[in-house]
């Protein structure tokens, strides 16, 4: 978990940049693996042929491990927050600084380049590419739809009126669209898109290659990696 984040090391002879810290990976390991439990157990009441793990003793089951996960899902920033305040508070600026260059970016074909490769006249990223930038504020945003909606639904069910409940399950299941949607959308293109995949691994072991660095996200490399001594690995 002490390892540094922005620092340039030598691995197994190749320049690696240490582009994400070990709490910044141990937070985003926990939120997908509980974002996905939430996503199944909450499938099961819309798929009739899953429909057995909703009544009964599965019923019972599956609502203990949607809310065990949910706890999970909710405490997991804050733990975050608090080992590695300055990492976290740092990637919420990043991501919700919208820039001249993320908008050329996009103006330039930075999208169409997920799917041609072609990044010829692309405007340098900072540490999260436009593409990335949206999709880290739609997670947030619906982190937060979750969380305010999942409680009303948990706790406050006899609390607020039919309206306004049936409001927040309503949200609660938009907001579950979009992030299952964007989250498959980040999946391709983090993992199986040979184009758009370089890095990817990073968010794993920490580790991106130099040369992807000054690539992919060449103003975070000139502004924090550049100029800072190589060490070994």
């Amino acid at each position: 978990m002490a390892q540094r984040a922005d620092r340039v090391v030598i691995v197994r002879g190749v320049p690696k940049i240490v582009r994400f810290s070990g709490w910044e990976r141990f937070g985003h390991l926990v939120h997908i693996l509980s974002f996905l439990i939430l996503a199944l157990t909450g499938l099961f009441l819309y798929m009739p042929s899953l429909a057995a793990f909703t009544i009964g003793e599965a019923g019972e089951l599956s609502r203990l491990i949607h809310r065990v996960a949910a706890v999970v899902f909710m405490v997991n920033p804050v733990i975050y927050l608090f080992f590695d305040t300055s990492r976290f508070t740092g990637s919420l600026k990043r991501i919700f600084s919208w820039t001249e260059e993320d908008t050329k970016w996009i103006s330039s074909g930075g999208f169409k380049s997920y799917w041609t490769g072609r990044k010829k006249g692309l405007p340098p990223s900072e540490k999260f590419t436009p593409g990335q930038k949206i999709n880290s504020m739609i997670q947030i945003i619906a982190f937060f739809v979750f969380a305010i909606t999942g409680l009303v639904m948990w706790f406050g069910k006899e609390a607020v009126g039919l309206g306004l409940f049936q409001t927040m399950v309503v949200l609660h299941d938009l907001a579950m669209l979009f992030a299952v949607g964007f989250f498959l959308i980040h999946f391709f293109m983090g993992v199986i898109n040979p184009v758009t995949k370089v890095g990817a691994f990073s968010i794993v072991d920490g580790l991106m290659n130099v040369e992807d660095a000054r690539e992919e996200h060449g103003l975070w490399f000139d502004k924090e990696v550049k100029n800072k001594e190589l060490i070994g690995g």
